[in-house]
């Protein structure tokens, strides 16, 4: 049996910092498994070797909301449970409630940097390490607050570009980020940085073709902005979020862990960390022959990070790293069977851009 040519794993582990995104990306076709013969192979999929999971090419006004996705996402898994934010400890010292008071009207240029690792292993192959070329993205934000007291920030995808790579690789990556270029989208969040909703400009045709993309995307955009418990906290206060969200059909449990390291006036600094994990479960996977299955045998991910906040600006310049472990198994009603593991190495970097 041959691994996907296509594993494209649209997989967002959002460390505060920004996205995180860490997934399995589009790998070389794979050596066939001892255990099967070629022709009960399950097929690889044709699709170029970018390694970015892309939106079509289109324009239009339409925006799918946040409830919109996440509801086309949940089916199969009923209604997903609203986020919420647990204050574990109030810290030490001064205490003060910590809220956004952005002016009428403020803009911010950001760049994100992405830089990852994966290394996929499976049954009769060796292991395939690959660095994956730079993504930069730029934005260009508009933030203002509206008479309910939330913040609403638009975005627009101003540039995306590819460093390093090899040539071929690079060069189709290129292709497909191009398209995020003009794309608009928009967050608003409560005063407390808690996200109330988000949407993204994609044509009504393609709202379920590119449903994963919409969501990884409303999922970055939504981890540009630090959350704050309603308490008063003072110096080395903790709290966390949790939330249950759906990647390629799985249900994954995630937590976001924040302590307050320092806070004076306006500005401040938190420590982040991230856990994901999903238990064993069915597996969406295009590219496919309707008699094959994939199922997800166990998903792990950790990270920490760092982020600075100014509650005059709602987007903060933040760095992390993550690590993610998937383990997938496939078949087919010929009896041909493979394991593939794959592991991510992630790094997220937002600053401000020029």
């Amino acid at each position: 049996m041959r691994a996907p040519r296509s594993l494209s794993i649209a997989f967002g582990v959002m460390l505060a910092l920004g996205v995180a995104v860490i997934g399995c990306k589009r790998g070389d076709e794979a050596s066939p498994s001892p255990h099967a013969e070629r022709s009960d192979a399950l097929p690889t999929q044709t699709q170029e070797d970018s390694g970015v999971a892309a939106l079509p090419e289109a324009q239009t006004d339409a925006q799918p909301s946040a409830s919109d996705v996440q509801d086309v996402a949940a089916a199969g898994h009923g209604q997903l449970p609203a986020p919420r934010l647990e204050l574990i400890a109030a810290g030490e010292g001064e205490k003060r409630e910590l809220r956004y008071v952005v002016a009428a009207e403020s803009k911010q240029q950001l760049r994100l940097l992405i830089t990852m690792s994966t290394q996929l292993s499976q049954e009769g192959s060796p292991k395939r390490p690959r660095a994956q070329p730079t993504i930069q993205l730029d934005l260009e934000v508009n933030a203002k607050t509206a008479d309910d007291g939330n913040i609403r920030a638009d975005f627009l995808f101003a540039n995306a570009t590819i460093e390093g790579g090899d040539k071929q690789r690079s060069e189709g990556m290129q292709r497909q980020l191009r398209m995020l270029e003009g794309l608009k989208a928009w967050v608003e969040v409560d005063p407390h940085g808690m996200v109330q909703s988000s949407g993204l400009d994609v044509p009504e045709l393609f709202r379920e073709s590119a449903k994963e993309q919409i969501g990884f995307m409303e999922r970055t955009l939504q981890s540009l902005v630090v959350p704050f418990p309603a308490e008063p906290v003072g110096k080395n206060a903790q709290w966390k979020v949790v939330s249950t969200v759906i990647h390629q059909g799985a249900r994954v449990e995630q937590e976001l862990s924040y302590q307050l390291e320092s806070a004076d006036g306006n500005t401040g600094r938190v420590k982040l960390a991230i856990t994901q994990s999903a238990s064993a479960q069915a597996f969406a996977m295009g590219g496919l022959k309707a008699d094959a299955k994939v199922e997800l045998v166990s998903l792990s991910s950790s990270g920490k990070g760092a982020a600075e906040f100014d509650l005059q600006q709602l987007l903060s310049p933040m760095s992390s790293i993550a690590d993610m472990t998937i383990i997938l198994e496939m078949s087919n009603k010929q009896g041909a069977h493979q394991r593939m593991q794959l592991d991510s190495s992630l790094r997220i970097d937002v600053g401000t851009a020029g």
